[in-house]
């Protein structure tokens, strides 16, 4: 999680997001997950459009 909330310093979708974290992040259900604890941890929000 740490690593996603360091790239977050702009709006961006999943897809921005998993190709920004390369290497790092493997498995998608990892990476869904970790957004899935952000969000309802109130660290990201979700707009209309899908950006975070």
């Amino acid at each position: 999680m740490p690593e996603i909330m360091r790239l977050l310093d702009h709006p961006m979708n999943h897809n921005e997001l998993a190709t920004q974290l390369g290497p790092l992040m493997t498995d998608p259900i990892k990476l869904i997950d970790a957004l899935e604890s952000l969000y309802a941890l109130g660290r990201i929000t979700l707009d209309e459009e899908g950006m975070v």
